[in-house]
């Protein structure tokens, strides 16, 4: 659903902490038009004479439309209205961003070392931003470039910029497949059979993401199918469960898809979907790799998550598991 969205001078300033403060200062000083923390208290404290003032306004706003209904042909009167309403638009959709990302800054966010430049950029694009669904995902972007300046490039903005809601969700759902070790993310997909956990992900839908920028997929299996793992003491983690892999690992077989340098950096802002089958299904893959994943290693999420199906994991392995098929379905 869309709408005007929340404005900036409603937030409730003394639960705000410092970075976030910070935040709105920084946006102000890049681009304009938001009123400062400071600016909304003393508005706050003086709402009488903002009344006042505003009753002013409007009869001067009234006198400038007279005069310019005198001085303006009819083509001009309109296109002033129409850039008035366009800029209102815009600006409702920023100060919609910056709110919905206010409580994502965390207490070590350092938004004051975020640059001008990006933050322009950024805000260049939000601005034409009216779904609010599409809001939120630039909002965890604006946050988590708050909170560790650098996550988010210019040029990966531009690309996230023009893919719609389709693909988003596209993407969302191929999320239910991603694992994070260090700071990336691995899809990791048994024979590549992606709509085996979710119906939306077939064939087409694995080439929009790829024409959209966000994955590569590897028809001639290039990459073998595998994540090099580079140093030791790594961790699998997958919606809160995690895997501490043995030092002899240096690979995880991982399917023909890869995450591109837009798709890594989205994927930092998307909420984790969990699906248990689907990681009973790469606890016996691991097992077939030679990660011996015992209570040693693992968290106790996952010894929790593994113990509520322990009848899929003791069962036989699924006859499909063997597939040469190297297309998602």
């Amino acid at each position: 659903m869309s709408g005007p969205g929340p404005s900036i001078s409603l937030i409730d300033l003394g639960s705000l902490a410092e970075p976030a403060v910070v935040l709105i200062n920084r946006v102000a000083d890049a681009i304009g038009g938001i009123a400062r923390p400071a600016q909304i208290r003393r508005v706050a404290a003086a709402e009488h004479d903002a009344k006042i003032l505003g009753a002013k306004a409007d009869i001067e706003i009234e006198r400038l439309r007279i005069l310019a209904q005198r001085e303006l042909t009819e083509f001009e009167q309109r296109g002033v209205l129409r850039r008035i309403q366009q800029d209102g638009i815009e600006q409702a959709s920023i100060e919609a961003v910056l709110v919905k990302a206010i409580p994502l800054v965390e207490e070590h966010a350092a938004p004051d070392k975020m640059e001008e430049d990006w933050i322009r950029h950024f805000f260049d694009r939000a601005r034409l931003i009216s779904n609010d669904e599409m809001r939120e995902i630039w909002a965890r972007i604006l946050a988590g470039e708050a909170n560790c300046p650098g996550s988010f490039s210019k040029r990966n903005l531009s690309i996230i910029f023009n893919i719609d809601m389709i693909t988003a969700q596209l993407f969302a759902e191929l999320m239910i497949y991603r694992w994070k070790i260090d700071d990336s993310s691995i899809i990791v997909a048994k024979d590549n059979r992606f709509n085996r956990y979710s119906q939306k992900l077939n064939f087409d839908a694995i080439l929009i993401l790829e024409q959209a920028g966000l994955i590569r997929y590897d028809y001639d299996g290039l990459f073998g199918g595998s994540y090099q793992i580079s140093g030791r003491g790594k961790k699998l983690i997958y919606n809160g469960a995690l895997i501490d892999l043995p030092e002899n690992i240096v690979s995880i077989r991982v399917g023909c898809v890869l995450l591109t340098k837009s798709g890594q950096e989205i994927s930092k802002v998307c909420e984790a979907i969990g699906n248990r089958i689907y990681m009973v299904d790469c606890y016996k893959i691991f097992r077939k790799s030679g990660i011996e994943i015992d209570d040693h290693n693992v968290s106790e999420q996952f010894c929790l998550e593994i113990s509520k199906m322990s009848e899929y994991v003791d069962g036989s392995v699924d006859k499909d598991e063997s597939s040469e098929d190297h297309r998602p379905d």
